[in-house]
């Protein structure tokens, strides 16, 4: 089964949200901060706990994992549980793995092929994880880019935003009077 490291990361991040036990609230895919370790998908479930997954679609990227730093000092890696994923036969019964886990990425299922040993996890780089997570997130709600179409024009508000952002740079709207409109008046609001 071929498949890109883009699907298998796609995939892994599904079946923490929807599929594993304790199921994952929150799941991170190939998010790169400042952290020394960017993983390939990481999720936190309700009961506080972290589950890094390492997504591998080739052996020489399965054999080359062994010289990062944070393999060799499990301590200073994210999550608390960690697997590798990889598609059948890139991962052999006897390669060690250590602490880690195993997870064989089939065509319709993803199977537990080694469940893994729980290792203390650097939560001070998970907490790093999270917090740009939350950044961007909060960046995010902030920033409209879509164009309206015939078929989904704009909405009242949008089109009120829409026209005070063109009247001027100093908040004055084409009738004259002046309101401002920040990114957050309009956060939790719908304007497509």
């Amino acid at each position: 089964m071929e498949m890109t490291h883009k699907q298998a990361v796609r995939r892994i991040g599904n079946w923490l949200k929807n599929s594993r036990q304790p199921r994952c609230n929150i799941v991170v895919a190939e998010l790169s901060t400042m952290c020394h370790e960017t993983p390939d998908v990481i999720g936190f479930h309700g009961a506080g706990g972290s589950i890094l997954v390492e997504c591998k679609v080739s052996r020489s990227d399965f054999l080359s994992d062994k010289t990062k730093s944070f393999r060799n000092y499990p301590e200073f890696g994210m999550g608390d549980v960690r697997y590798f994923a990889a598609p059948p036969s890139i991962i052999f019964p006897d390669d060690d793995l250590g602490n880690w886990g195993q997870l064989e990425i089939r065509e319709h299922q993803i199977r537990v092929v080694r469940e893994p040993k729980p290792q203390a996890a650097c939560k001070r780089s998970e907490v790093k994880l999270l917090m740009s997570a939350i950044r961007r997130l909060e960046i995010s709600t902030a920033v409209f880019v879509r164009e309206p179409t015939d078929e989904m024009p704009l909405t009242p508000l949008a089109a009120e935003w829409e026209a005070s952002r063109t009247a001027d740079r100093c908040g004055k709207q084409l009738d004259g009077t002046r309101r401002c409109f920040r990114p957050a008046d309009h956060v939790g609001e719908c304007l497509f």
